[in-house]
């Protein structure tokens, strides 16, 4: 559905507060009858007592805690002197563990600057970046923690309807569909913000609607390049003479600073260094030297940057806290909000409205209380736009990011936006947990959450994704809501932006990984293990042993034949090419029941081996004599039985290093490729030994043509196809990819076809070797990704897919009593979510390794 909106308003009969809380001079209007402002605390200190209890205003100020003095005693207590310009700028922020958290405290400020029995009020914050969705939730929150219900108004609304308060019909009637800029005069630099005006009849008479839209100016000159806190802490550690400590006392004990900010004469203050030694501090209505040039400095870089924007717009309106601020001395004294107005007007020289609005009429306030008054009596107030948020989705077979709000979303300001998506979710049988992604825009990185549900749900349940958010208010609230009520369990599944988990990964790294998690299964490289080198077995044999007598059995000729042939199936075959565990290898010592080899799929060896030249000696002069004797047999013109015996077993030995294997019997892999006429069952071992990019091509055109022959012989299926294909998919990263779109069909079917032939016969091994080959085609998505999705648009596609799934579903259920079938439930599982694109990441592995003399179809 579209989104729609819901009203939130207050009792009409409540006076509206509104409050600007700058850290400067913080000030509240009240609406009602009339208007009127309260005179809250002027000060911009908070000490935290601690026991929820604060000092605020001018006991805030007049109190010696936090001092650093010696005496009286509560000078040199713990409780700090806490400027509400810093915890404006800590908001939302980690904190390590405090007497009172800084969110709290400005809590109580807050409190402390409405009416005693205020209940409600309208607060500004700035349109800035910084200001960001954590900040705006952390002060709502702890301005409820000392019970007061907040909402927020962006500050440059605020002060436009503020302004168009006091304007005349006649300035309001020729504004309508104007182009307006707030500039302000704030603690973070100074700022610049477009909006739309539109003129609307409220109660009889014209009033000004702001509109604020995604692509209207937003910027910020900062003071120095940095804000006000870095400006002032700068200029009075220089005063300090470098003492941080006495620094400290001159901005927060005295009002040397603070007060000329505010336009107000600071008195003579008394500090103490971290020497010992008091000094009087000089009062004064003058802002120091140093301070006053950094914020004349932005505002001549913020004019000149932005002339042609100050030179467009149809009403400027000029204020903020620093406005009434006092630069330099006595005739030449002047302020940031007369030095900007001149500059502007400068700019301006068909004398277009500027306004500058000093800070004591208290003009966003007085707007945040006419925002309040509005939305009281259901009456429009300004108009936003809302932040697109996007959550990830499986569609057309993919994971994507579809719009909860769309970009182009614009809401009434105070109205609490809606929208359900209703028709693109639904939650599979067996889930037990949901894997959420959200990204918002203008944020820099994506939230992450984990859901894990009570019970994972009998049925596939359809869900709607329902997205509720409110304009300047904090956090969107997502809630996932299936069509039957409880199905995922008693308690609501909740999303909260500012509750899950942060991620630095951006859209396609996200997608990325969920496509690989969800859709094909991660490769699983045979792994080596260090026991397998170092097994003595009962008989005595040992693979050390072995290594050291192999190139002293003479050649493989006729006359030496048999002996050969009886040292490789006596002794070498078992104790080099071998696949074991280490529980086996180790007589139970080792609980691992993971089989190992003694090389990698990459080819390479344990650590502890490639470093010991014991090992690496007799194993490379092994590897020489096999490859050699291998490539003398390949060329000889003839051969007995016995020796084509050796030759095969030799190729299988070889095989066993891999990636490593020696050339020789690599190349002859690739010859049967080239030549499509594999050796008896060599094609089972290419998938161990062929890896580069011209191998995969050769042995993916080989084994598809192989299979698509197989289908078509009337005979058994030939695993050994599977088994190779299996394998070079299993153990190499690329391999998907390289596997042509044609080639991947035909594979596919032949996989199809064998789970057919398994179905009526109890084949344990080829059922395996199916089962594996169907899982690791899979990782073809990486190139097609609708390659076997059920819901393919492709007819093709998607009849194989339902093909597959159908035959994995009911392979599960007949094979439930089998000897062979449970330890492969979880795997049949995996890949049935995974052709479904909603795979759990989980780690694949069947054992479909058979010999060379097991009971198959040949080619």
């Amino acid at each position: 559905m579209d989104g729609s909106v819901i009203e939130d308003r207050s009792p009409p009969s409540a006076p509206a507060i509104g409050v600007d809380l700058n850290g400067v001079r913080d000030r509240c209007v009240l609406v009602g009858a009339g208007r009127e402002a309260f005179a809250g605390p002027p000060g911009p200190i908070v000490v935290p007592l601690g026991g929820n209890q604060a000092l605020t205003g001018d006991e805030a100020i007049a109190s010696f805690h936090g001092r650093g003095w010696p005496s009286p005693p509560e000078a040199a207590s713990a409780h700090p002197r806490l400027p509400v310009l810093g915890m404006i700028q800590r908001l939302g922020r980690r904190h390590a563990a405090e007497t009172q958290a800084p969110d709290l405290v400005l809590g109580h400020h807050i409190r402390s600057v409405v009416p005693p029995r205020a209940r409600s009020c309208v607060l500004a914050v700035p349109d800035l970046p910084e200001y960001d969705e954590d900040v705006r939730n952390a002060v709502i929150e702890c301005s409820g923690r000392v019970g007061l219900d907040v909402k927020l108004l962006w500050r440059p609304v605020a002060a436009m309807l503020g302004w168009g308060e006091d304007a005349t019909p006649d300035e309001l009637a020729r504004l309508h569909d104007a182009e307006a800029l707030v500039v302000q005069i704030l603690p973070d630099g100074i700022t610049a913000t477009g909006l739309r005006l539109e003129v609307l009849p409220l109660d009889g008479r014209p009033a000004v609607v702001p509109v604020r839209r995604r692509d209207d100016l937003r910027a910020v000159a900062r003071y120095d390049g940095a804000d006000l806190a870095t400006l002032l802490r700068t200029a009075a550690t220089a005063d300090a003479d470098g003492d941080p400590g006495m620094a400290g006392q001159i901005l927060w004990s005295t009002g040397r600073y603070r007060n000329p900010l505010a336009g107000l004469e600071a008195p003579d203050g008394l500090v103490r260094g971290t020497d010992g030694r008091w000094r009087v501090i000089d009062g004064g209505a003058t802002l120091p030297e140093s301070a006053a040039n950094g914020i004349v400095r932005a505002i001549q870089a913020f004019c000149a940057d932005h002339a042609t924007a100050l030179r467009r717009a149809s009403l400027v309106v000029v204020e903020g806290p620093l406005a009434a601020a006092v630069l330099g001395e006595g005739a030449g004294a002047t302020t940031p909000l007369a030095i900007l107005a001149d500059l502007i007007h400068a700019l301006r020289p068909d004398g277009a409205a500027v306004v500058p609005v000093a800070p004591e009429r208290g003009l966003v306030a007085l707007g945040c209380a006419v925002y309040a008054r509005r939305r009281a009596l259901g009456q429009t107030a300004y108009f936003d736009f809302l932040p697109a948020i996007e959550i990830n989705a499986i569609r057309d077979g993919r994971h994507r990011f579809v719009h909860l709000v769309e970009p182009s979303a614009r809401v009434e300001g105070g109205m609490t936006y809606e929208r359900s998506l209703l028709d693109r979710f639904e939650v599979t049988a067996g889930t037990e947990e949901l894997e959420f992604y959200l990204l918002k825009q203008d944020e820099a990185g994506a939230r992450h959450s984990h859901v894990r549900l009570p019970t994972p749900p009998v049925s596939d349940v359809r869900v709607a994704i329902h997205v509720t958010q409110m304009p300047a208010q904090g956090h969107a609230r997502v809630e996932v809501r299936p069509e039957t009520a409880g199905a995922l369990g008693a308690a609501p599944v909740l999303l909260d932006w500012g509750c899950m988990e942060a991620t630095a990964d951006d859209r396609d790294a996200i997608l990325r990984r969920l496509n690989e998690k969800g859709s094909y299964p991660a490769v699983t490289p045979q792994e080596a293990h260090l026991c397998l080198w170092t097994w003595t077995r009962a008989s005595g044999s040992s693979l050390k042993a072995d290594l050291d007598a192999y190139p002293r059995i003479g050649a493989p000729d006729a006359a030496n034949a048999m002996a050969y042939k009886r040292f490789l199936s006596g002794r070498l075959e078992k104790t080099f090419a071998v696949r074991a565990s280490p529980m086996f290898a180790t007589g139970g010592d080792d609980p691992d029941r993971r089989p190992y080899t003694l090389f990698s799929s990459d080819g390479r060896t344990p650590a502890a081996i490639e470093d010991d030249q014991a090992w690496t000696g007799p194993l490379r002069a092994a590897l020489a004599k096999l490859d050699a004797d291998y490539a003398t047999l390949l060329s000889a013109p003839a051969l007995s039985p016995t020796q084509r015996g050796i030759l095969r077993a030799l190729r299988k030995i070889a095989t066993f290093t891999f990636g490593a294997c020696p050339p020789a019997v690599r190349g002859s892999f690739r010859r049967m490729c080239a030549n499509n006429a594999p050796d008896g069952r060599a094609a089972m071992y290419m998938g161990r030994v062929l890896r580069d990019e011209a191998d995969l091509a050769a042995l993916f055109a080989f084994a598809s043509e192989r299979a698509w022959l197989s289908m078509s012989s009337g005979k058994a299926l030939n695993s050994d196809i599977a088994k190779a294909m299996a394998d070079v998919l299993a153990f190499h990263e690329p391999a998907g990819e390289a596997l042509q779109p044609e080639q991947a069909n035909k594979l596919a079917r032949f996989a199809s076809a064998m789970l057919d032939e398994c179905a009526h016969h109890q084949r344990p091994q080829k059922y395996a070797g199916a089962l594996r080959l169907t899982a690791f085609l899979l990782r073809h998505r990486m190139r097609r990704h609708d390659f076997l999705y059920p819901d393919a648009p492709d007819k093709e596609t998607s009849g194989l897919g339902r093909r597959v799934e159908s035959q994995l579903k009911a392979f599960r259920e007949k094979t439930a009593k089998r000897s062979y079938g449970p330890q492969h439930d979880a795997a049949i599982d995996e890949i049935l979510a995974l052709l479904r694109h909603r795979g759990k990441g989980l780690r694949i592995e069947i054992d479909d390794e058979g010999g060379e003399d097991a009971d198959d179809g040949d080619e």
